[in-house]
């Protein structure tokens, strides 16, 4: 069973770092990359704007799904923020911060976020 498991977990990863034109071939998977932030939106007009950007998007003829996600899965780039546990000490930067991406909610149904 654990030969198996490894098996499908090395398939996995061995698709993911398939170039994309060899995934999900049958139908385009475009992607934008948008920075609203320089844009000049900040605050609940920054939420505002990228709900909006998504309706739209899902809103477009032959659009089946719309997602986003702040970095994008496997992009190499990575979100982070300072973590504190009281009575942890580390001399390692890296012991004292979280890494993270935000999703929207249908990130993962779609063909991009499902890679």
């Amino acid at each position: 069973m654990l030969l198996v498991g490894c098996g499908l977990f090395l398939r996995t990863l061995m698709n993911l770092q398939a170039p994309a034109g060899r995934l999900r071939s049958e139908r385009p998977d475009p992607r934008a990359r948008v920075d609203p932030v320089s844009a000049g939106y900040k605050g609940d007009a920054l939420g505002r704007a990228i709900v909006e950007l998504t309706g739209r998007l899902a809103a477009l003829p032959g659009v089946r799904a719309s997602g986003l996600s702040e970095n994008g899965l496997f992009s190499g780039t990575e979100s982070g923020a300072p973590i504190e546990v009281e009575g942890f000490k580390s001399a390692d930067e890296a012991d004292l911060s979280a890494r993270f991406d935000q999703a929207g909610p249908a990130y993962f149904t779609t063909p991009s976020g499902s890679r």
